[in-house]
């Protein structure tokens, strides 16, 4: 184990403290106060530290009705609150078949894995529970169940909680990605147009789409002399037809922390978002603004800066070789077993490590809707509800930064000659050209965080990825970001909405590669947490139609001591203890 193990049992960290004193200290007092809550029109004032704080509160504290918690007696859910509960309704508050099913975040991701604390007996084996577990996981008892149609079919999907360490790294790696897809993509239709003028005939171009060494297939772009153009994405494959690399949820439904936070809160709390409902009750509760901007933005920040997870290395000799051993399978590099592995086995989807050109992390300032009457309301209570992509964050910072980009960069504009498109298209494929156009605030209410130092961030954020000398950031997050086909056996009964109105759902069988960093500490494994093992886990991969079925092929052959060395080093991606963080003045000494 490494420093990050330095917390012991007796010097409990303080949000593992909040967990087990919530009942007796906090249990008739709304989670939102005057001293935490953040005014979103005074945002750059706050310290991040104080904007962190309130966000861990958010995220920690249970809900109460005077916070607005649950919907009202005719609320969007009250049939199906009926049907599951008749003989309590209206004074049964859950529903727990499609959301109301908590009263915080903490209920669902608060688990980090087991250890062996430091001040046990001297080669004690036994294991407790990590302190400091906001933020991680959660048990099977903890699945989410999400169908807006109960009770026709019991439910639709089912969900295990994910754990969110890390988080603002995965978002900033999928805007980047997004952005070089968008790049590729705006060049493609500049060079369709000026051939297209150029020939008096309508041109198409085709492009192999690539970000961060991953390909995304052909997109192709069909231009007529006048200048309007037809995009064709029907060959593009990882990513939906808009390009916007969805990094959140197991489906890749979400591109942003904040859009999943505001639509997580109202599914799972029916706290609803002013940036979602505007200043209406939507939820019929008698109760308006219950989620704030600026208060989103606070719970928003403090699950993007969850401090990264890491590798624990065994620093026994055989321990060593054998994690040694499954990385190199893992990765598709053991010598000896050339000719038996598949291509780059495991880490052909999960990537080791990807590279963050621009360490920064914006927390959008969204606009507010002018609800005025129920037909503002969102028409269905679901994980994710979908916006206009002139409303999407993601998009608009996308957008913004292929503009920027194209403006400083007039050889982009104008690649005509065959020679000069494949030059251009090696620079709009690099993570270089990403330098000239690092993410920036569209709005000025937008927070804008450097991911390698966040300043005054309490100590639970920290340590953080450090920057190398040109200032970008390895991210060995284990994942390629991008949606695969993962056959009938995992396959879901329905495709998953995404969060723009005008893209195609994600089909039941595609799943985004799930990042493997902490995995060891997760259990149990999987979307819908079937996999009680991770040997399970691996074997469920395989299925009919399913593109991972080559590598668990492959994975079977192998002996049982090399198959346990893969899972020996998935046990070492590990989620982090908070550093030297105690109770306060009440901590045992």
């Amino acid at each position: 184990m490494n420093g990050n193990n330095r917390s012991t049992a007796r010097r409990a960290p303080m949000f593992c403290a909040l967990a087990l004193t919530m009942s007796a200290a906090l249990a008739q007092d709304p989670a939102i106060t005057p001293a935490v809550t953040i005014d979103q029109n005074k945002i750059h004032d706050y310290p991040l530290a104080k904007i962190l704080e309130s966000g861990g509160d958010f995220h920690t504290t249970p809900f109460t009705p005077e916070d607005g918690h649950g919907e009202g007696q005719d609320g969007p859910r009250s049939k199906q609150r009926q049907l599951f509960y008749a003989q309590a309704f209206p004074n049964f508050p859950f529903l727990r078949l499609n959301g109301i099913d908590s009263q915080s975040c903490y209920e669902c991701h608060n688990t980090i894995g087991s250890y062996v604390p430091p001040d046990y007996t001297p080669g004690s084996k036994a294991l407790l529970r990590k302190p400091s577990p906001v933020g991680g996981s959660a048990g099977v008892a903890s699945n989410a169940f999400i169908n807006p149609n109960f009770p026709t079919n019991l439910t639709q999907l089912v969900r295990n909680p994910p754990h969110v360490f890390g988080t603002g790294y995965g978002q900033s790696l999928a805007a980047e990605m997004s952005t070089l897809l968008g790049l590729q993509a705006a060049i493609a239709t500049q060079v369709a147009q000026a051939k297209a003028q150029q020939s008096g005939k309508s041109s198409t171009q085709s492009w192999a789409l690539s970000a961060k060494g991953l390909s995304f297939g052909t997109y192709a772009v069909t231009c007529i002399p006048q200048g309007d153009c037809t995009p064709d994405a029907s060959k593009v494959t990882g990513v939906q037809s808009d390009l916007i690399v969805r990094p959140f949820q197991w489906k890749g439904i979400a591109s942003s922390v904040r859009h999943f936070v505001r639509d997580a809160m109202d599914f799972h709390f029916s706290m609803q978002a002013v940036e979602k409902v505007g200043h209406f009750d939507c939820d019929r509760d008698g109760k308006v603004d219950e989620m704030t901007v600026g208060n989103v933005t606070a719970l928003a920040s403090f699950v993007a800066m969850t401090r990264p997870p890491y590798v624990a290395i065994p620093t026994d000799p055989a321990g060593k070789k054998s994690f040694e051993r499954g990385k190199a399978i893992f990765e598709g590099t053991a010598a000896d077993l050339k000719g038996t592995l598949s291509g780059s086995m495991c880490a052909t989807c999960h990537v080791p490590q990807m590279t963050l050109a621009a360490p920064l992390l914006v927390i959008e300032n969204p606009p507010v809707p002018n609800v005025t009457d129920p037909s503002g309301c969102p028409t269905e209570t679901t994980l994710i509800n979908a916006v206009p992509p002139e409303q999407h964050a993601t998009t608009k910072q996308v957008k913004a930064r292929v503009a920027a980009i194209l403006a400083k960069q007039a050889s982009l504009k104008s690649a005509v000659s065959a020679e000069a498109v494949e030059s251009v298209a090696a620079s709009a494929r690099s993570d270089a050209v990403l330098a000239s156009a690092p993410p920036s605030k569209l709005d000025p209410l937008d927070l804008l965080v450097d991911l390698t130092k966040p300043g005054d961030a309490p100590a639970y954020v920290y340590p953080r990825l450090q920057a190398q000398g040109d200032g970008q950031v390895v991210v060995p997050i284990l994942s390629d970001l991008r949606l695969h086909n993962m056959g009938s056996g995992l396959a879901d009964s329905v495709s998953q909405g995404v969060d723009v109105s005008t893209t195609p759902p994600v089909p039941p069988p595609l799943f985004l590669t799930r990042p493997l960093w902490g995995v060891a500490d997760t259990g149990p494994w999987l979307h819908d947490g079937r996999a009680r093992t991770l040997k399970e886990a691996i074997g469920f991969h395989n299925s009919t139609g399913s593109e991972a079925t080559p590598i668990i092929q492959a994975f079977d052959k192998l002996s049982k001591e090399d198959q346990q060395a893969v899972v020996n080093f998935l046990l070492a991606q590990r989620l982090p203890i908070a550093q030297d963080i105690t109770q306060g003045a009440t901590a045992s000494k």
